[in-house]
């Protein structure tokens, strides 16, 4: 049994940490630890499976030197002290912090790029200096995961990587039988379900939901985040706080789709979102931001529409036509269920990844042990 470094650089909820619950849930060939920046949504979902946990505090998203540095000495010594088999690195600094101790340990690396930072909708600094770095770091990893072409495509374009490296395995999720009936909420339920932070768009939803009256839609906005204050303050001045509900983070998030009507993701820029994949599997319309790897999990036009960034009047549009033509939506979400099935399976996703371990595991040469350190067994317990 292989011993997996799984690391990230937050815990809390989103897509990046669903996608690293689903795989240390699924796969139960490997045995994880988990390395993080902090404690949240999965480091409580990792106690829950028995799971090891190291809290690296130093590692933080903002670019800190002593920080950073600090963080790749204190994941070093865990690697060297642990000995797993392959680090699997997830997220923009635990991707470079992660890679670079592994290195140094001698110990296989991935990384999923869960989005790139260079990608198109990012200020030009930050997308120079992400590329930069990604060409530093890229020789450090075996494989490296993109969760869309568009990704894979970009960072080729970019120099990030070559062909034979980088390899897409699109996101998947575990299936949920949708209800029965589809529903038809006598006042129309819109739901977003992001977090209240960039590259995510809710102004643009809640400009758009400006344009209706109360009685023709209700919006659910189901996130939290440092942007969540200011978009409560957004609805009040545009007065549609009558319309408009926010929910916070909700656990049950499966449940509030099947009894929604519509889903909507606007953003400005993105990887391949999972809570699109879970509307999907809802058999829900999509409407959503054409942007980075969403057009390959929605067909614009047969499962739900795709719209340009920022564009509030082109959202109202969509939902009118949408709200206005039952028939149409409930086709639309038809066929993307049947689009989840064939194509976003966590089954899949996980089947995908076990061969790209299996191919950075199959001639492992790792250096010596510190004299008096052996490796430690991370009982785990699974579902």
């Amino acid at each position: 049994m292989k011993k997996i470094a799984m690391m990230v650089t937050k815990s809390e909820f989103g897509g990046g940490q669903e996608y690293i619950r689903i795989l240390m849930s699924q796969i139960a060939n490997a045995q994880f630890m988990l390395v993080t920046g902090d404690r949240g949504y999965l480091t409580e979902f990792a106690g829950s499976m028995n799971i090891r946990v190291h809290v690296c505090d130093s590692l933080v998203h903002p670019i800190s030197p002593r920080k950073d540095l600090a963080a790749l000495t204190d994941v070093y010594a865990l690697l060297r002290r642990e000995r797993p088999d392959l680090v699997h690195a997830n997220s923009s600094k635990a991707g470079v912090i992660g890679r670079a101790a592994a290195t140094l340990a001698g110990i296989p690396a991935v990384f999923t790029a869960h989005g790139w930072a260079f990608t198109e909708g990012v200020s030009r600094r930050q997308a120079q200096i992400a590329t930069v770095v990604e060409k530093m770091v890229a020789p450090l990893a075996k494989k490296i995961i993109c969760v869309s072409d568009y990704d894979r495509s970009l960072a080729l374009r970019k120099g990030v990587g070559d062909a034979a490296q980088m390899v897409t395995v699109h996101n998947g999720i575990p299936d949920i039988a949708p209800p029965v009936a589809p529903v038809l909420n006598a006042v129309p339920r819109i739901v977003m379900v992001a977090r209240f932070a960039a590259p995510k768009d809710y102004e643009t939803l809640l400009r758009a939901a400006a344009l209706f009256q109360p009685q023709d839609l209700r919006v659910e906005c189901v996130g939290d985040g440092p942007d969540l204050v200011a978009s409560r303050s957004l609805a009040k001045e545009l007065g549609v706080e009558d319309r408009v509900i926010f929910h916070g983070a909700r656990s049950d998030v499966a449940a509030l789709l099947s009894d929604a009507d519509i889903f909507v993701l606007l953003s400005r820029w993105e990887g391949l979102p999972i809570s699109i994949l879970e509307a999907m599997r809802a058999g829900l319309p999509v409407i959503a931001s054409r942007v980075g790897g969403v057009p390959e999990a929605v067909e614009d036009g047969v499962t739900g529409i795709l719209l340009e960034r920022n564009d509030a009047g082109a959202l109202a549009d969509a939902l009118r036509s949408l709200i206005s033509d039952p028939p149409r939506r409930r086709a639309m979400g038809i066929h993307a269920r049947q689009r989840f099935l064939a194509h976003f399976s966590a089954e899949r996703m996980v089947q995908q990844t076990q061969q790209i371990y299996a191919q950075c595991t199959a001639d492992i040469h790792i250096a010596p042990e510190p004299h008096g350190v052996g490796p430690q067994v991370l009982p785990q317990r699974r579902k």
